[in-house]
């Protein structure tokens, strides 16, 4: 019988914070997220003489990191590039201007994402992604039909001494992500 937090299905919550050296800040909510993907990736170099490997050395691993959205979040754009969001008018007519920097992005996030539990105690699974920035994106596609899903990319790299690139909690009964 699987134990609490092991029988997940689906994302319930993503939440993402600026990194200010490696401390988180407030957290903002990421608005209708569809998914959260981290795959790890490593390299590793060879060293070859005489015909032959000498030694193989694996380099530090990294995640490739994908949001998706159901959402366009204009105010969680402004928090991964730097730019905030700008508002003018008011009701009826406000509109909300963010703009994409053609600048890389410096800025380092912390990103905790959490499914539900698909128990009798509704536990939870989350994955605390402890330094990422972001790569790639936003990318939109306003297509006929189709709802628009704003896709992000990120590189997470190591936090600490020593080093993780996430951790995994499960939570016999599901809190909230504070």
């Amino acid at each position: 019988m699987a134990g609490f937090g092991e029988g997940v299905r689906g994302i319930e919550d993503v939440k993402v914070a600026l990194l200010v050296g490696n401390t988180p800040g407030a957290f903002s909510d990421f608005v209708g997220v569809k998914g959260l993907s981290a795959e790890v990736t490593s390299d590793s170099d060879e060293q070859k003489g005489d015909d032959e490997v000498i030694m193989i050395v694996q380099e530090n691993k990294s995640l490739d990191i994908t949001l998706t959205s159901a959402l366009a979040n204009l105010a969680v754009l402004g928090l991964l590039s730097g730019v905030v969001p700008v508002s003018s008018g008011t009701t009826p007519n406000q509109v909300i201007t963010w703009k994409d920097p053609a600048a890389a992005s410096t800025a380092y996030v912390e990103i905790v994402g959490q499914g539900k539990g698909r128990d009798a105690n509704n536990s939870a699974l989350r994955m605390r992604i402890l330094k990422a920035q972001l790569t790639g994106g936003p990318n939109w596609d306003f297509s006929e039909g189709a709802w628009l899903e704003p896709e992000l990319t990120f590189t997470g790299i190591g936090r600490g001494s020593p080093s993780y690139l996430y951790e995994m909690s499960a939570y016999e009964t599901k809190i909230n992500i504070a």
